[in-house]
């Protein structure tokens, strides 16, 4: 019945799956009689401009004749031939002993990114950015956030490096208010 409707819509199997956004694979499972979850039912039924309800009627009186009241559970190997294929990057650690500015740098030059573009990614100006990655600006809470997200970088972990660093770089002791706020920003 799917496979009539798409054939009468002058439709191939990559269309309709990127329609409804689905694998092509699992779109010809469809076709070839699973029975997709609601949601998806509704969108079919949308598309080829069916009744819902009497498709559902129609799906439930063939599953109960072939299946009893319920489908098959799927076997292992076909819940993970669904699943689509994650690829897992690899995000390098941040390497002990560098510093904040030179960190950035490097994560620049190996995204193979220029200054400009970076600070637009930041929405920031180029010369804010060039301050930060040779030292002179340090970046505030808000910023460096922005910077770990599009690192990929463990926001956390820098932060609370770089106040490790400023609370063991302190040569002459903090008031009590600046020491309070900086281990407070989080």
């Amino acid at each position: 019945m799917v496979r009539e409707a798409r054939n009468n819509a002058g439709q191939d199997i990559k269309g309709i799956s990127t329609l409804l956004g689905l694998s092509t694979d699992y779109y010809e499972e469809i076709e070839a009689g699973l029975v997709p979850p609601d949601n998806l039912l509704r969108k079919l039924c949308s598309l080829y401009g069916w009744n819902y309800k009497q498709i559902q009627q129609k799906i439930k009186t063939q599953s109960t004749h072939i299946f009893g009241t319920r489908q098959p559970p799927l076997t292992a190997s076909e819940i993970q031939a669904r699943l689509p294929k994650v690829e897992i990057p690899d995000i390098p650690e941040a390497s002990a002993g560098v510093s904040l500015h030179e960190q950035i740098k490097q994560a620049r030059v190996e995204a193979d990114q220029n200054v400009e573009g970076m600070s637009l990614l930041l929405q920031i100006n180029p010369e804010y950015y060039q301050q930060i990655e040779s030292g002179d600006a340090v970046p505030d809470p808000a910023m460096l956030k922005k910077i770990s997200t599009l690192y990929g970088w463990n926001y956390h972990e820098i932060l609370n490096r770089e106040k490790s660093e400023q609370l063991a770089n302190c040569s002459r002791p903090l008031p009590f208010s600046n020491l309070l706020t900086l281990l407070l920003t989080t």
